[in-house]
């Protein structure tokens, strides 16, 4: 699903950003790789959800679980429910995607925000689970997405209480995949709460929030993956803010964004980011 941004969550950033600095829970967040399957074995803590790739090549299928607490990945067989050995990685791995394909495993480290250290992303072979060189991205980065075609991943970075004024925007780091190397940021807001791709990957929307009234969108920052550039944030009418953090979902040909708020539901025109009328909920 290019739609899920690495939490295990399509849509969803998997963390809370509602005020800068904010600590994160120890709990891990997973991906599966192959067929979708049923498990039953405790990985930790509560799973923030998952997000699959599959059928993959044959029959099997593997878990990837993030364990924020102990900075680590740990690989479960989701046939028969045993979890391998932890994979160990460096400092808080927070978010992960599987790449088209399912032989790369995306793995986000947050870094320290204390230090002002930027994150980075760790490939792991899903066949062996060999690390590959890590891919620096932004301070904090808290999800990523990747293109269906496998070329490009994106990581939504996030802010940093000890060394960034809370007027510095925030970025979203593209990674060409083909030479894993990270390119040059592009500011996509204030406070982000999510980031979305739409199904064909032309297209980024990321929920901002406002750092005034954290928690609450100030708007939708479009990215285009085709130009590596941010368009004009898109505001959604006064009535229908603020809205949760997951609701946002894109159509299957991508033309229409769908926001859910507190109020209803608001579709957008992904072609001219104009929101249309309020769909209400009853």
């Amino acid at each position: 699903d290019p739609g899920a941004v690495g939490t295990g969550r399509p849509g969803k950033t998997g963390r809370d950003t509602l005020t800068r600095g904010a600590h994160r829970s120890a709990r891990p967040a997973a991906v599966l790789v192959g067929a979708l399957a049923t498990v039953s074995t405790a990985v930790g803590l509560v799973p923030a959800s998952a997000a699959t790739v599959g059928p993959g090549a044959g029959s099997w299928q593997t878990i990837f679980v993030a364990n924020l607490g102990s900075d680590s990945v740990t690989p479960i067989d989701a046939a028969t429910g045993l979890a391998a050995p932890p994979i160990g990685l460096g400092e808080l791995p927070d978010a992960l995607a599987v790449a088209p394909g399912a032989k790369t495993v995306y793995v986000v480290e947050v870094g320290s925000d204390e230090q002002g250290s930027p994150g980075r992303v760790v490939p792991i072979a899903t066949n062996n689970y060999t690390l590959s060189k890590a891919i620096p991205v932004g301070t904090n980065p808290q999800a990523i997405a990747i293109r269906p075609d496998g070329r490009m991943a994106y990581v939504l970075n996030g802010p940093d209480a000890a060394t960034t004024p809370a007027t510095t925007p925030v970025t979203l780091t593209p990674i060409n995949l083909v030479t894993r190397s990270e390119l040059r940021a592009v500011p996509v807001g204030a406070l982000p709460l999510s980031m979305t791709m739409s199904p064909n990957g032309k297209l980024i929307y990321v929920v901002d929030s406002s750092p005034s009234h954290p928690g609450e969108p100030s708007g939708i920052t479009p990215f285009g993956t085709a130009t590596g550039k941010a368009g004009p944030a898109i505001k959604l009418p006064p009535a229908a803010a603020p809205f949760p953090v997951s609701g946002l979902v894109f159509t299957p040909d991508g033309a229409t964004a769908y926001a859910i708020t507190a109020s209803g539901i608001v579709p957008v025109h992904t072609a001219t980011g104009i929101p249309g009328k309020l769909i209400g909920l009853h």
